[in-house]
Formats: C-alpha cells, sequence, structure tokens
C-alpha cells in the first residue's frame, strides 16, 4: 500500500478532475422549460454527437400523475430551446420477471460516457415476486444516436416460482391465545399466490399427538386456504413433541400421496412455544430434513416462558437447532403470541426469497432494495454504480466492465477496526468517483452516514478483488 501523502494526493487529484472549470454564455443563453411537478432539471449533462450538440435533462418524476416512471429529454443546441423525451423507461427492460416502472424515477442519475453514450438510471425500478416489491434499481446505456444498448440491473433475480410449504404448528395447552396464531396463517397466506401450478400449502398440527390438519394437495386457491385456516382448533395436550411432528412431517405432509411434487422446493415452518419433551430426537430428525432438501424456518414464540418468568435461553438454543443454515436468515422469536403477526412481511420475504442465477452471483442475495443507480460515474476501466440500499442500507458500489460484474459483498468495503461500528444505513455508494496517478486507476465511494460523522472510501480492483488504500472520516455527527 502506498504512503498515505500519496493517497491524499490522489485524492486531491480526483477532486481537482470534478471541479474543472468551462465557460458559460451570459449573453446568447438558452432557457429549457419543463414541469415543476416532473422535476425537470434534476440532472443535467453537455452531450455531443454526428447531429450536434445537445444538453441532456433527466425529468425523474415525469408521466404524473399516475405512472411517473420519469425520463430523460434531449435538447438540442442550436437555438430553438426544443426538448423531445427519449422515452427510456419503455426499452429499458429486464427479461422474464414482473416489472414494476410506476415510480422508478427514471433520470434521477445521468453521465456521459466519455466513449460516446450516455447512462441513465432509475434507481426505484422495482420487480414482483409473488406480493413482494424488490426496488433493485436498474440503468440504461444508451448509444450516441439515443438508442437503448442494454438494461443494466444486477440486483435482479429469478423469484422462486414453485414452493411446496408446510406448516408445523405446536397447538399444546400452553399457546394462549390461539386466535393470534391463526391471524399469523391469515396474514402469512394472503400473500402467497397459492395454486397448483405455484405454491401449495400443508398444515400440520402437534402436542401430544400428530394431526394434517389439510395436505399439499387439499387446496387449489388462496382463498380456499384462507378459509381452512381460519377454522383450525386448537388440539391441545400437555406434552409439547416437536421432534415428532416434525418428523411426521418430512415423512408425510411431503409425501407425493399427500401432493407433494418432485423437483420443486420444499419450505417448513416450525412454530412452537415450548421446549420439546423429544429433544433427544432432534438432531437425528433435523438432519433426516436437511438430507431430504427440506429449508426449515423456525419461529420460538417465548409468551408462555416469559409469563411465567422462566429463562428462554434452552427453548431458544433449541429452536435454533431446529432452523436452517444460516441460522440468521431462518430463525425468528416473538415475546408473546399476539406478536406473532409482526414477523409475517419479513417471513414472507425469506421464504419466497430470490434465486441466484448463478454461484457468483449469490452474493447479490440482499440486493433486494439496493436502489442500484442512485450514483453513476465512468472511470477508465469501470462503470461505477452506486447502490445505497443494499445490505440493509449500509450500500454498497457495483463494478461493471463489459464482460463482467462485481457485486461485493457487505464485508468488502471493510476493515479491522472497523468492526465495532454501527452495521446499518451507511449509504455507501451515494456518491463515486475515480482518479488516476501514475498510470494507476483508484475509486473514490462516499458513504455519508457512516457511524452518522460520515467516510470516504478509496480503494482499487485487483481482478474482481476490492482493495482499500484509505478511508477518511468526517469530523462531526451530522
Amino acid at each position: 500500500m502506498c504512503c498515505a501523502p500519496a493517497v491524499h494526493f490522489w485524492l486531491l487529484t480526483a477532486l481537482l478532475k470534478l471541479s474543472e472549470a468551462f465557460n458559460v454564455d451570459v449573453k446568447n443563453g438558452l432557457s429549457f422549460s419543463g414541469s415543476v411537478d416532473d422535476m425537470f432539471g434534476y440532472t443535467v449533462q453537455q452531450f455531443e454527437n454526428e447531429e450536434g450538440k445537445w444538453v441532456l435533462i433527466g425529468s425523474p418524476l415525469e408521466g404524473q400523475p399516475t405512472r411517473r416512471t420519469g425520463d430523460v429529454y434531449k435538447c438540442a443546441v442550436n437555438g430553438q430551446s426544443k426538448c423531445t423525451k427519449v422515452n427510456l423507461p419503455e426499452s429499458t427492460t429486464i427479461a422474464n420477471v414482473t416489472e414494476v416502472k410506476e415510480n422508478m424515477t427514471m433520470g434521477s442519475t445521468l453521465v456521459t460516457n466519455p466513449n460516446g453514450g450516455f447512462m441513465a438510471c432509475g434507481p426505484l425500478y422495482a420487480y414482483r415476486c409473488g406480493s413482494l416489491h424488490y426496488t433493485t434499481g436498474i440503468c440504461s446505456n444508451v448509444s450516441s444516436t439515443f438508442q437503448v444498448l442494454n438494461s443494466i440491473a444486477p440486483g435482479v433475480q429469478e423469484c422462486t416460482t414453485q414452493l411446496d410449504l408446510v406448516i408445523v404448528l405446536d397447538g399444546s395447552n400452553s399457546v394462549y391465545p390461539w386466535f393470534s396464531v391463526t391471524e399469523f396463517l391469515q396474514k402469512l397466506f394472503q400473500k402467497m399466490t397459492i395454486h397448483p401450478s405455484q405454491t401449495q400449502v400443508s398444515i400440520v398440527q402437534y402436542g401430544e399427538n400428530v394431526t394434517h390438519e389439510f395436505n399439499l394437495n387439499t387446496h387449489s386457491s388462496t382463498e380456499s386456504v384462507l378459509r381452512a385456516a381460519s377454522k383450525i382448533k386448537q388440539r391441545g395436550g400437555s406434552s409439547t413433541l416437536t421432534a415428532l411432528g416434525i418428523d411426521t412431517a418430512r415423512k408425510e405432509a411431503f409425501s407425493e400421496e399427500r401432493g407433494a411434487r418432485r423437483g420443486v422446493k420444499k419450505v417448513m415452518v416450525v412454530v412452537t412455544d415450548g421446549e420439546s419433551h423429544d429433544g433427544y430426537r432432534l438432531p437425528n430428525v433435523t438432519g433426516e430434513c436437511d438430507r431430504d432438501g427440506i429449508e426449515t424456518y423456525a419461529i420460538a414464540i417465548l409468551g408462555s416462558y416469559n409469563r411465567g418468568n422462566i429463562s428462554t435461553e434452552n427453548l431458544v438454543n433449541e429452536i435454533l437447532s431446529i432452523a436452517s443454515k444460516p441460522k440468521e436468515k431462518h430463525f425468528f422469536n416473538v415475546s408473546e403470541e399476539l406478536a406473532l403477526s409482526t414477523i409475517v412481511e419479513s417471513l414472507g420475504e425469506r421464504i419466497f426469497a430470490l434465486e441466484a442465477t448463478s454461484e457468483q452471483q449469490a452474493v447479490s442475495f440482499e440486493m433486494e432494495m439496493s436502489q442500484t443507480g442512485f450514483s453513476a460515474h465512468y472511470s477508465k476501466d469501470w462503470v461505477m454504480l452506486g447502490a445505497v440500499g443494499a445490505y440493509d442500507w449500509n450500500g454498497t458500489v457495483v463494478m461493471i466492465k463489459s464482460d463482467d460484474i462485481v457485486i461485493p459483498g457487505n464485508n468488502s468495503f471493510k476493515t479491522m477496526a472497523q468492526e465495532k461500528n454501527e452495521p446499518l444505513a451507511a449509504y455507501l455508494g451515494y456518491t463515486v468517483s475515480s482518479a488516476s496517478i501514475y498510470g494507476e486507476q483508484i475509486y473514490i465511494a462516499g458513504q455519508p452516514r457512516h457511524n452518522h460523522i460520515g467516510q470516504v472510501i478509496i480503494y482499487q480492483m485487483d481482478g474482481r478483488k476490492i482493495n482499500i488504500l484509505q478511508t477518511l472520516k468526517g469530523e462531526q455527527v451530522i
């Protein structure tokens, strides 16, 4: 690593580059007008091609009052002050997903390509998986003749299209009140498209014994499942045979005789409020679930323990052992039964999580709300796209070449000294830039909410790896 003074000089070079002067003709100025409601003029770039000179103007809320997709206007610098929409939202698209372009804010980021053309981004572009929306952002790579060459949305992944879901409910006497469980089921199923060609649902209830409330192939619509779930009665019992409930679900509920489909993703959700009376069986039972390819989510209800002022440590550890890996993605706990409904949104998002299209893209699992394209910059070798919403708003910078896309992981921009720092809402990628010194490219990314004082990260690319050269921190809380 180079010494600190040299890195400071690199940063200074970058800042000087950003502040290069240009001439303004105050006598023969042009005025381009647009709607204030559309935020016409939010971004502006000078542009030149074979046809002449232009001013590109972003209007990120263009399309009032309904779609408000945003767009970019091309305004000819020929004395007529005439502007024409480029109509980017129509041509900026990703195949095989259900797109949500309303309020995508196209044109809120606008940068010219040194090699010709320009890039415009809509960081609020979203797509839908079931009832869930993922705001991944999208950018349009536009040629010098105003034609869309390709659309860039690194955070977009395939939806899980088919799913066999078995809910394993603890119905023992200690679960109280029971209506909070049925309310939880109602809210969860309302977010699903239940159909034999998509999601199938089964419910198994256990306590001292096990009951199949209905099978995977019993109901063929969301409405039918909602009606059936609302009528489920608590079976009761003084024992909690969790291992028996899970093992019965694995062997029977996921059987083809009860409607399970070959090759379809299997998911089990276990909801319980107490330590099992057959806990010694759990390691073998959960191991069998893993071998059968069942992904298990475990929910611990701490209500009866809290009401009795009993330590919850053993219960939490047991339910953690049931959850699939990574544990933090598959485990939930709620303080009482009435709080079950508060986790529906998060549970639904994880159950219907996005399937990475390749092992290389698996790192982008937490890019669902990334808003890629919040900022953009063309460097000599890479296109930099700020993704402030990635990793719970910690943010990241997506690095793109013609033949490669690098989506850095959540820890890629951290150093050992930062381990105890606040992990959320740092907004890395709020601004991005680059500089060249002695023939070497350096990359600069702003992180304005890092520990509430802000930070600038200076780094290089070592192949596909982020090599941090220096971090510059703010001096006061903002």
